[in-house]
């Protein structure tokens, strides 16, 4: 049987001093957790996690893009760069984990308890 995928809305990002796009993000962030992008792209992979952020009044789902060797979070919206994710605001804090998250996207309101 398929685990739940917890959807999951992204607020801010870290960024790291690398000047390529494909390897500025070091973390995404929302209330109450934090991933690196590592275990962001695992979740995703394994169908765990369903990120999204909020451009204008849509959700934009995160998805998995490649660039040469290199393997990084982009949005649905975004062309090759991830610009979208870069125009986040910056984390303020380090939270640390996932227990529940209601998103509205849409018209959908999803709860999800994320374990």
């Amino acid at each position: 049987m398929k685990a739940t995928t917890c959807v999951t809305l992204v607020t801010c990002i870290t960024k790291t001093e690398h000047a390529s796009p494909y390897q500025r993000i070091s973390h995404i962030a929302g209330t109450g957790w934090r991933f690196t992008q590592e275990q962001a792209i695992q979740g995703i992979i394994n169908e765990q996690y369903l990120f999204y952020i909020v451009k204008g009044e849509k959700a934009v789902k995160l998805t998995i893009g490649l660039y040469e060797d290199i393997v990084y979070l982009k949005t649905a919206a975004d062309g090759p760069r991830p610009n979208h994710l870069l125009r986040l605001p910056e984390c303020a804090s380090e939270p640390v984990a996932i227990e529940q998250e209601g998103v509205r996207a849409g018209l959908i309101t999803y709860r999800v308890k994320c374990t």
